[in-house]
């Protein structure tokens, strides 16, 4: 009895101040459970569409809200703390700051970038993924938040380049003759280019056999354009080719200057001939006539002295 009774003296001590402090653990005090805060991201595009042609950005501009609805236990003075995180694929993706909670601040709009490379294909597509993470401050709860999607569109765009081979040789007139043209598609996608001839000068005639093509992406194809002089001195002759490309209602085009060279034909030369010759003919034989009659005439001459 002498032992039990200081027992019980120091428990109705200790007993009550346990109670009454807060347990400490480490350099944090023990708050009492918090649930988890209830947090939905909301993005306003379902999609977005980007142009990658040369001399743009290229850039895919998302925006949204975060909510964020905290238990109705939280005490006053408890923030939350939310960091996104995205991504599209491995292309580059800038996401805001983190963005902190309380029970009066519910929501907050956000905007995320996605850098897609300049002359992607339009075949290639990529998924926005915003997810994030939340944790409370003052405290060490946290958790993940699911992931939200949109879809990233690259944008068609056309960009032929048209190039003229020159011809080593002469193109008889009155005579067609081919000069090759390259068509290159140096777009984003598969496009169905036009060809034009335009400021053909007077007396020459030009025209593709196939005068709209369709080229894959990145690729080269070769046509033909037929020329002719028609009459006229033969000389150097040029024009303009001109490329349109049709992808997806953009327009793009470039343009080449074709220059060919005409001489004369074998038929021409074949008709100087009969013209020349017959004269050639007429000069010879007029020569041999001449001379003869002047052979003639000495011989009189000298007969008619000898006479004398």
């Amino acid at each position: 009895m002498r032992i039990l009774t200081p027992l019980i003296v120091l428990a109705t001590i200790i007993i009550p101040i346990f109670i009454t402090t807060d347990h400490v653990i480490g350099n944090d005090t023990e708050k009492p459970f918090i649930g988890a805060p209830t947090i939905t991201f909301v993005i306003d595009q379902e999609m977005v569409e980007v142009s990658v042609e040369p001399g743009s950005d290229g850039i895919g501009r998302f925006s949204g809200t975060v909510y964020c609805e905290m238990p109705p236990s939280t005490p006053p003075g408890q923030s939350c703390i939310v960091q996104l995180n995205a991504d599209a694929g491995g292309w580059p993706v800038q996401t805001p700051e983190s963005m902190t909670f309380d029970r009066s601040h519910v929501e907050e709009d956000f905007a995320v970038s996605v850098q897609v490379p300049i002359e992607t294909s339009q075949y290639t597509s990529a998924q926005l993924s915003i997810s994030g993470r939340w944790s409370y401050s003052p405290g060490a709860t946290a958790g993940t938040i699911p992931a939200t999607t949109a879809i990233i569109r690259v944008l068609s765009y056309s960009q032929p380049i048209v190039t003229a081979k020159a011809r080593d040789d002469t193109i008889p007139v009155g005579t067609w003759g081919d000069v090759t043209i390259e068509v290159t598609n140096a777009g984003n996608a598969n496009d169905d280019i036009q060809l034009q001839v335009t400021d053909v000068p007077d007396g020459v005639s030009a025209y593709f056999e196939e005068d709209t093509i369709t080229v894959p992406e990145k690729d080269t194809k070769t046509v033909i354009l037929k020329v002719k002089q028609s009459s006229g001195a033969p000389g150097s002759h040029q024009f303009t080719v001109i490329a349109h490309g049709r992808n997806n209602g953009t327009r793009s085009q470039d343009q080449q200057t074709v220059v060919f060279e005409t001489g004369i034909s074998a038929r021409s030369l074949a008709t100087t001939w009969y013209i020349i010759i017959p004269f050639l003919i007429i000069l010879i034989a007029g020569g041999v006539l001449t001379y003869i009659s002047i052979k003639r005439m000495k011989r009189k001459r000298a007969m008619v002295k000898d006479m004398s």
